[in-house]
């Protein structure tokens, strides 16, 4: 939804705050605004939020689905996406998957959501839809809810999961050519390498206007090793991190703090707020919790 209504952290109106001293505090645009700032991209360095305001969109049914190529094709479908991208509208989201189907395929997939109807997405979807031709169109008219979950059988609760990741503003050849070699050499059917889109509004909130910083960003890239075996947790560890240096020539420092693991150093931290805004972080964290008693998480210490 971040193309039409942005970040989810800029949709928060307000957020009761209990500090590490016991203080409940409000904070929102008009009460302790550094601490409402911060919230907004800093997540739990500073308090817990026992309960928030927040403003809800109305969303009506969607146009969701997967298409599949094969992974040969991915050069050929991933040029196509990059240059099919610019100009469609706010309310298309897409994402691009190196993936495993269930029969043992390697595959890409191109994940689609397009608010409104399958008659409103036609136009927009058409070029999309018929580029390949895919071995698979999943597209379809659901309720928004179901569009959510389309994911969820790719990550099970009780797997294991390391990932690493990055923004970036173009998919190059460059980076095409690694992916493809990267997913083949995955040690489990069930990892992934993802793109993200990233367009319209969250991209026109002010910069300045909350602690998440990435607003100049076109797409996060996400490398996540999922395996079920113990045994071969280093293995699947090794292929995420080999993945992402192998990326860092065509990516960005910047990261997004959600997707950082807990064995990252402080410069990763850093490059997830960017150097200004960490300096403004650190400030508010003298300010609210000059302790660091909150400090189970990715940490911005006072």
């Amino acid at each position: 939804m971040m193309g039409l209504h942005g970040a989810t952290c800029d949709n928060l109106l307000s957020a009761e705050v209990v500090t590490a001293n016991g203080d409940i505090l409000e904070a929102s645009a008009h009460q302790n605004t550094d601490l409402f700032w911060a919230l907004r991209g800093g997540g739990g360095n500073f308090g817990i939020v026992t309960s928030f305001r927040y403003r809800l969109p109305p969303i009506g049914p969607v146009t969701a689905g997967l298409l599949i190529y094969p992974q040969q094709q991915s050069a050929e479908v991933l040029s196509f996406y990059r240059n099919y991208l610019p100009g469609t509208p706010d309310r298309l989201d897409t994402s691009a998957v190196f993936l495993k189907t269930p029969d043992g395929l390697n595959a890409l997939a191109i994940v689609v959501v397009f608010f409104g109807t399958l008659a409103d997405s036609e136009s927009t979807l058409r070029p999309l839809r018929t580029f390949g031709p895919p071995l698979a169109d999943l597209i379809g008219e659901m309720p928004y809810t179901q569009a959510q979950q389309l994911a969820d059988p790719l990550v099970p609760t009780g797997n294991r999961y390391y990932w690493k990741a990055n923004f970036l503003d173009t998919i190059s050849d460059g980076l095409i050519e690694v992916l493809r070699e990267r997913a083949l050499l995955s040690p489990s059917p069930h990892s992934m390498i993802l793109l993200f889109e990233l367009k319209g509004e969250i991209q026109r909130h002010a910069r300045d206007g909350a602690a998440f910083d990435h607003r100049d960003d076109n797409f996060e890239l996400s490398i996540i090793a999922n395996w079920t075996d113990p045994a071969t947790d280093g293995a699947n560890v090794d292929w995420a991190r080999e993945t992402w240096l192998a990326v860092q020539p065509f990516v960005k420092k910047g990261v997004y703090v959600n997707h950082l693991t807990g064995d990252e150093p402080a410069d990763r931290i850093r490059a997830a707020y960017g150097e200004g805004k960490y300096e403004r972080l650190k400030q508010v964290k003298r300010k609210f919790d000059p302790t660091n008693f909150f400090r189970m998480n990715q940490n911005i210490a006072p």
